[in-house]
């Protein structure tokens, strides 16, 4: 039976050979948070996310067909990508030696090592991958400007007295509400991606419609 190329590429986990138990390259696709919760945390979730993304099955297609290159073609692929995905593969590349298992099934070793290269990559992480969510320099107490839909502040941390400062963040809080309803969305909460994760494996879909759960799923998490 011929997979369709929608599935093969967005669930290339369910498609062999990472879908035999019998199989060296076997895709654990558990979804474990359902009776594991106390380990349903931000970061597992993002992990479980990230591991399904179409990338990490195109490095596991190369490891197969070109085993004595994959190491060359990871330090390839975070050079040249484009910029503005520089961040993610950097990540995807850090997490490809393990993550055919799940997050319940990672050494405490490894999921540090997913939660460093994350921070690392994006320096000004907040409840998701946001690149950069606030900006500080010493321009200035308080500044703004609207970019990209993002707020960003530059706030001098050096103050006279309490007083002063509790002014400052008085003053932070007000542009905050001011312009919050400017957003173009409200950011997703981690625990929808499990859920969206479930959706996109058990659900039957018409032609088109698994990729725009797909795409909601990743834009939730970067917006």
């Amino acid at each position: 039976m011929k997979t369709h190329p929608a599935k093969s590429f967005l669930l290339w986990y369910q498609c062999p050979p990472f879908n035999s138990p019998e199989g060296p390259v076997h895709f654990d696709p558990a979804h474990w948070w359902k009776k594991s919760r106390e380990d349903a945390t931000h970061d597992a979730a993002l992990f479980e996310v990230l591991r399904r993304h179409p990338v990490i099955g195109q490095l596991q297609r190369v490891a197969l067909a070109m085993p004595d290159r994959i190491e060359m073609l990871l330090k390839g692929l975070i050079v040249n990508e484009e910029r503005e995905n520089y961040g993610l593969m950097c990540v995807l590349c850090g997490m490809y030696p393990f993550c055919l298992r799940p997050w319940t099934g990672l050494s405490m070793g490894e999921r540090a090592r997913f939660q460093k290269s994350v921070r690392l990559t994006y320096p000004g992480k907040g409840q998701d991958m946001t690149e950069r969510v606030i900006d500080r320099t010493e321009a200035a107490q308080v500044e703004f400007h609207a970019s990209k839909g993002r707020l960003i502040l530059e706030v001098d941390t050096c103050f006279e007295s309490k007083e002063k400062a509790k002014a400052v963040l008085e003053r932070i809080a007000a542009i905050v509400k001011k312009h919050a309803s400017r957003r173009r969305g409200v950011r997703a909460h981690w625990e929808n991606w499990l859920s969206k994760i479930e959706d996109l494996e058990n659900r039957r879909f018409k032609p088109g419609d698994r990729r725009k759960l797909y795409c909601s799923l990743i834009e939730g998490i970067r917006c």
